[in-house]
């Protein structure tokens, strides 16, 4: 197909306040033509976005951030698009953000490299100071504005058309926490470079909640639904062999670190420590119709296996 789209924008939204729609609509207001999938709005916030002849997909249900990103995603290649840029509610982009990232992005594809993915650096919203590049410098492509990481963030990922069709979407049982650590490994697997674009900062709220610890900013989640997500899914992960070794056994003794601060920080701490113990359990179960092996799935955006 002959792309339509240089670039479409996917933005998931949830209970969205005044705030994200006006991010949808500056940009689309930038030739971004966004796709929009709504997992939970009110009818007002629906009318804004509908008047405005926004692309919409409304659930009936909220079905998680990772197959609401596919159901976009499947939108967007099926209209034309060359490449894709994932979006949540959390996220302010610049509205030079996706230019920038689409010129950065075909420097790494002129120098050689499959690019996978390329995405902003966040800046936590609720401290803009602390500006962090949360990722590990894997080597390969690098200079001063791109280096070649482990993983980036979801949001603010711009993904080509090609890296989408050959490593598939984003793994929907997920739901909500490691979706991008998963696709970035799965891509890098596969042979695809995962670049952060270290001259763009991309504002956007890192958890619900910061705190200072001996010294550094840290975003928290208080959340015991956010935590259940994250024991779970780290534990999924750590299984899956196509993941580098040395991060999963990190990951996994970061994990059991953290669940005293989940639970200290929590907003409901014996809903937490139900969450914690359901996501140990169904962590070291298999996940549904998933096969955790050295081989990365290849599938359609809106069907892993």
């Amino acid at each position: 197909m002959i792309p339509v789209f240089p670039l479409r924008a996917v933005v998931v939204l949830y209970h969205p306040d005044d705030g994200a729609i006006d991010m949808v609509l500056a940009i689309a207001s930038h030739d971004y033509a966004p796709v929009v999938v709504a997992n939970a709005i009110d009818s007002a916030k629906l009318a804004r976005l509908r008047g405005a002849g926004i692309d919409l997909i409304v659930n009936a249900t909220n079905i998680g951030l990772a197959a609401a990103f596919n159901q976009g995603i499947d939108r967007a290649l099926a209209s034309g698009a060359a490449h894709v840029m994932l979006l949540d509610q959390d996220t302010r982009p610049a509205p030079d953000m996706a230019t920038r990232l689409l010129a950065l992005a075909s420097r790494v594809e002129a120098s050689g490299r499959r690019l996978g993915c390329i995405g902003p650096v966040p800046v936590d919203r609720k401290m803009p100071d602390a500006r962090t590049l949360a990722a590990t410098i894997t080597g390969g492509v690098r200079d001063a504005d791109l280096a070649e990481v482990a993983t980036i963030i979801s949001s603010g990922m711009v993904i080509p058309r090609a890296a989408i069709e050959a490593v598939g979407g984003m793994w929907d049982e997920l739901f909500i926490d490691q979706i991008d650590h998963e696709w970035c490994f799965r891509a890098s697997a596969a042979g695809f470079a995962v670049i952060a674009a270290t001259s763009v900062p991309m504002p956007h709220d890192m958890g619900d909640h910061g705190i200072k610890l001996f010294g550094r900013y840290k975003p928290v989640h208080r959340s015991p639904v956010r935590h259940f997500h994250i024991v779970r899914n780290t534990l999924w992960l750590a299984r899956c062999s196509f993941i580098p070794r040395r991060w999963r056994l990190a990951e996994t003794v970061k994990l059991a670190a953290r669940i005293p601060s989940y639970i200290l920080f929590s907003s409901a701490r014996s809903q937490t420590l139900r969450a914690v113990a359901r996501g140990v359990s169904d962590g070291m179960a298999a996940p549904p119709g998933r096969t955790l092996s050295s081989s990365p799935a290849r599938t359609s955006a809106s069907s892993i296996s």
